[in-house]
């Protein structure tokens, strides 16, 4: 199973809606990869100080952790942007990389993919593509929308 810790964070400016995503990836390129047996609280998150926020959902093969930010502390882990070229090589390496998704303010009508600032849809945390990975945490938030 891949494991997606992730903070959340939506503002808005003006007209549009900003919704962003610290997602804890390998180098920020891969998805975290466990082992099915694992206790999820109790043999990953805990013992590497990630507090969920809410529940885990899982999706495909990809369990969404929301954590508590106010319980971490983010100067502990290196950010995608402070990587260097080898370390972003590095398989071993653990780092948040910060994604936007922008869209109009107005919830209260169907979004389409046209008023959005997609996401390429070459862009994956491997093995997934970041639209699905967007898709489904905007539905998780429980956002109008058809696409992003």
């Amino acid at each position: 199973m891949f494991i997606l810790p992730y903070l959340y964070h939506k503002s808005q400016l003006g007209n549009m809606v900003v919704h962003e995503w610290n997602l804890l990836t390998i180098a920020g390129v891969k998805l975290w990869k466990e082992d099915d047996h694992l206790r999820i609280k109790e043999d990953i998150l805990n013992p590497n100080g990630f507090i969920l926020r809410s529940e885990p959902r899982m999706n495909a093969s990809v369990l969404f952790c929301e954590l508590d930010q106010s319980r971490l502390n983010m100067e502990d882990y290196y950010s995608w942007e402070e990587l260097s070229v080898e370390e972003l090589s590095d398989e071993d390496i653990f780092c948040w990389r910060r994604f936007y998704v922008f869209g109009p303010a107005d919830d209260n009508r169907p979004i389409s993919h046209a008023q959005w600032l997609p996401t390429p849809d070459t862009q994956l945390l491997d093995p997934i593509p970041c639209q699905d990975i967007f898709q489904y945490l905007l539905q998780l938030h429980q956002l109008p929308h058809t696409t992003v």
